[in-house]
């Protein structure tokens, strides 16, 4: 059984051992993550204070350049003024790369709780302890797809 589905900031991949939660949806992808530990928690946050604070200083910059041609009356305005159109694309196009990425063993799986829009995962990580995940902006088949999961697994249902 393979399945996948795209959620919010992400991807969600699903085999026969392992749910996997990902930026890109690729397989290969897949296999090469570690369960959720502290290692892979600093290393999801490392990677997402790189990207925001990349968003962060193209946005300042745009935003300086744009007041300083404003005020000195200068024709470079009308080359800055996509400026913030910019960065929207650009977060849109970067949102996939702030999501975490790690797989959850489905032998560690608790339970899992869906809700409108929201599906929480309680599971034992990598370093034994019992915590939480949750995921949103779920489409319709990502949602059919956890309730199958949770039909096969009825001990999951929360």
């Amino acid at each position: 059984m393979k399945e996948w589905f795209k959620y919010g900031i992400g991807y969600v991949n699903i085999d026969d051992d392992f749910i996997y939660i990902s930026n890109s949806g690729n397989w290969g992808d897949c296999q090469r993550l570690k369960e959720k530990s502290k290692a892979t928690n600093r290393a999801n946050t490392g990677r997402q204070m790189f990207i925001l604070s990349f968003l962060i200083i193209v946005g300042l910059g745009t935003l300086s350049v744009w007041l300083y041609n404003m005020y000195e009356d200068s024709n470079l305005f009308f080359i800055v003024a996509p400026g913030p159109v910019l960065i929207y694309f650009l977060f849109k196009y970067m949102r996939r790369e702030i999501g975490s990425a790690f797989k959850i063993p489905r032998a560690k799986i608790k339970s899992i709780k869906m809700e409108e829009d929201l599906i929480t995962f309680y599971f034992i990580n990598g370093d034994n302890k019992e915590i939480s995940h949750s995921i949103n902006e779920i489409p319709e088949n990502g949602k059919e797809i956890i309730s199958s999961l949770l039909d096969t697994n009825p001990s999951w249902n929360l």
